[in-house]
């Protein structure tokens, strides 16, 4: 289990000056910063993330979720998230094991979980291929929030004061960048201003009471993000995607999910007006191809003219959960792509720049419709 691995990495160190009780945990970095105290049957993180690893609970996919690997109800049991480095208006939870109803009724559900919030710092260059090592200091505030039993995402507001929370982050930077700089012997840490090692916040989630299951008593929590908007721009992760076609008829994109029908992906008509084409030009889309998981659609932009002549193609990535074109620049500015691959459960797609990570670009759109 996870909380073995943790055991490696973690140490606690206490400073006189300001009794401040600082942890040093080694944080997974897996479409989000993550740590949890056990997961059912885990993987080898050097290797291969497990099946119902913290990770899942990242990845906008109700059909995965993270399951806690301890004897009994999981009462105790904890994970960590990341937040980043600006606070949200809301928690959004996707309780149980949403794959199917009869899943979520057969394990256990999160009835009420204890919330904790950290500040966090990090050493510049304190990473591996697999995570990094995070300094945390926790807020003093603690808050206790019951869940629904309900299948679909809950929001909930955000439940610490974020002025009080911008004060104490303001002065924990102050403490950990004017007190420490001999932390672990390291004098040469700080370069720059005090940002420069600011990592952001953490919270803690920490399963207090569950809603028994009818077959097994593992407790599951399929996804949780923090948000300032009230709802979720695009496909929501209690709809799988079941299929993304081209429409003979207008030469649009649309998706299908197993609620709606005919979403749509790319709408040729808006796309040429948005275009701005030269007189006699027209655009025609071509759907390559459509990542294994139905997340990620190629599609290839044609320009051309009426009669024989050249073509002009452009190939673009689209998210399909977020019904949006990815920007060039979050895939190494590819010119070229050659559709999708799958390796050890993750997706990536290959281009002239080599295999781009597709949960990392997930985790980049996330953060970039956050500052929308």
């Amino acid at each position: 289990m996870h909380i073995l691995i943790v055991s490696i990495f973690f140490s606690l160190l206490i400073f006189s000056k300001t009794n401040a009780q600082w942890q040093k945990l080694f944080f997974y970095d897996a479409m989000g910063i993550h740590l949890s105290s056990s997961e059912l049957d885990d993987g080898t993180q050097f290797e291969d993330l497990g099946k119902y690893g913290a990770h899942n609970l990242f990845d906008r996919d109700f059909s995965t979720a993270w399951v806690e690997g301890v004897e009994g109800s999981g009462i105790g049991e904890s994970v960590y998230i990341g937040i980043g480095k600006e606070l949200k208006d809301y928690l959004y939870v996707a309780n149980g094991y949403q794959k199917t109803d009869a899943l979520y009724y057969y394990n256990n559900r999160v009835k009420a979980v204890r919330l904790s919030l950290f500040v966090t710092f990090m050493f510049p260059g304190d990473v591996t291929e697999i995570g990094g090592n995070l300094y945390t200091l926790k807020y003093d505030d603690v808050k206790m929030i019951l869940l629904k039993d309900t299948i679909g995402a809950q929001r909930i507001d955000f439940p610490f004061d974020q002025m009080k929370v911008n004060e104490f982050k303001n002065q924990a930077l102050l403490s950990f960048g004017k007190d420490y700089e001999k932390i672990e012997g390291r004098n040469d840490a700080f370069v720059g201003s005090d940002n420069y090692y600011f990592a952001g916040y953490l919270m803690l989630i920490e399963i207090r009471e569950v809603y028994k299951g009818s077959k097994w008593d593992d407790t599951c929590i399929s996804d949780i993000w923090l948000s300032s908007e009230k709802k979720f721009i695009g496909i929501s992760g209690n709809e799988k995607i079941i299929d993304v076609y081209m429409n003979d008829d207008d030469g649009s994109i649309y998706v299908n999910t197993t609620k709606r029908k005919k979403i749509i992906l790319v709408n040729r008509q808006e796309l040429e007006k948005e275009e701005d084409l030269t007189e006699g030009e027209h655009l025609s889309l071509v759907l390559m191809d459509v990542s294994p998981d139905k997340e990620w659609a190629q599609v290839d932009y044609l320009y051309g003219h009426e009669g024989p002549g050249r073509v002009e193609e452009i190939v673009h990535l689209y998210s399909v959960r977020f019904l949006t074109r990815v920007d060039k620049a979050l895939l190494r500015n590819a010119f070229s792509m050659y559709g999708f691959e799958e390796k050890n459960g993750r997706i990536y797609v290959v281009t002239d720049k080599g295999l781009v990570d597709l949960y990392t670009v997930s985790y980049e759109l996330e953060l970039l419709r956050e500052k929308k």
